[in-house]
């Protein structure tokens, strides 16, 4: 259980997706980028993090609709999940999107991509390993299987606001079906 009660967390991702269907192929291009502020509380099997969108700014350009956006007023509820000791994740509350905003989907891999799943051995400053990371969602749990292969390199230590800090660099390469 980390020491403060809470943090932020920012991130920001750009995706290009390739579509190959019965009318030919095409490349959806889509930014995000995000601001939660996180509550941790101790839960009977880890750790239970709660996180509210405090910014949220997210677009997708589609050669067949156009051009969608959504911000944080397009966000309703807060992410609730669990993180075992393991790493493993089990979400209890997803927010929701109002209008186009829910094409986007952009907290589902939320829980399993914030925390790197450790490999239970020592790792030297600059080595590496490597985690597959996958999940269904979809607003019935099963619509699309997600599975990442991560790349985590331990950069080295640093410091923020007087608190020592591992720093881990990360690659990914993911691939979504459904």
């Amino acid at each position: 259980m980390p020491t403060a009660p809470g943090a932020v967390y920012t991130t920001g991702d750009s995706l290009a997706i390739s579509v190959d269907s019965p009318m030919g192929a095409m490349t959806l291009n889509m930014d995000s980028r995000m601001t939660l502020d996180l509550a941790f509380a101790r839960a009977q099997e880890g750790v239970q993090i709660s996180a509210e969108v405090t910014d949220f700014d997210a677009s997708m350009n589609n050669p067949m609709t156009g051009r969608i956006s959504a911000d944080e007023n397009d966000v309703e509820g807060l992410l609730v999940f669990v993180l075992r000791p393991n790493g493993d994740v089990s979400v209890d509350a997803m927010p929701s999107m109002s209008g186009v905003g829910e094409q986007l989907r952009p907290f589902q891999a939320l829980p399993y991509d914030m925390f790197p799943r450790l490999p239970g051995r020592v790792v030297p400053q600059g080595q590496s390993w490597v985690d597959t990371v996958a999940w269904n969602g979809g607003p019935d749990g099963g619509a699309f299987a997600s599975s990442t292969v991560y790349t985590y390199t331990l950069a080295g230590d640093t410091t923020v606001a007087g608190v020592s800090l591992l720093k881990i660099s990360v690659a990914g390469d993911t691939s979504l079906e459904g």
